[in-house]
């Protein structure tokens, strides 16, 4: 009759541990960067390699993505595969805590991986550079420069 209970209780604590990964309708920070944007980019449906991350240049950006869709975002930064809600409000994209894998990365992707997550959750102003460009950016220097994907 113990061990029932005993395995019943461990098993509640593990799911009670695990952290929910947001929906697309979980809400996002609200405090931003004020930003002067009249040529909102559209990023439903559009795919994108990371060519730099913070200003450093990504290793190999053709195996680096992020995919937006109608209210959420996947992507990877060259070793894990991540997904999370964004919305654009008032010219600002914001991207909601990323979930998905969590595998060790080796070398310079590993570096790549932290600062994607730490920066890609900061709101961001989104300016097109030409037609195959784009620039996330703002005040905590959290620039991504992305590429559309052939």
């Amino acid at each position: 009759m113990l061990k029932p209970l005993a395995l019943s209780a461990a098993a509640l604590a593990l799911l009670a541990a695990c952290e929910p990964v947001p929906s697309a309708t979980t809400p996002l920070p609200v405090s931003a960067p004020a930003i002067n944007s009249s040529h909102p980019v559209a990023l439903v449906g559009t795919s994108w390699h990371f060519a730099t991350i913070g200003g450093t240049k990504v290793e190999d950006p053709l195996v680096t993505r992020i995919t937006f869709g109608d209210g959420a975002v996947s992507g990877t930064f060259g070793c894990n595969e991540w997904t999370a809600p964004y919305q654009i409000e008032g010219g600002l994209l914001r991207i909601g805590m990323p979930g998905g894998t969590q595998y060790d990365c080796p070398g310079k992707t590993d570096f790549q991986e932290r600062e994607g997550v730490r920066r890609i959750q900061m709101p961001m102003q989104v300016v097109q550079q030409g037609g195959r460009t784009v620039v996330l950016s703002g005040r905590e220097g959290q620039n991504f420069v992305l590429e559309l994907r052939q």
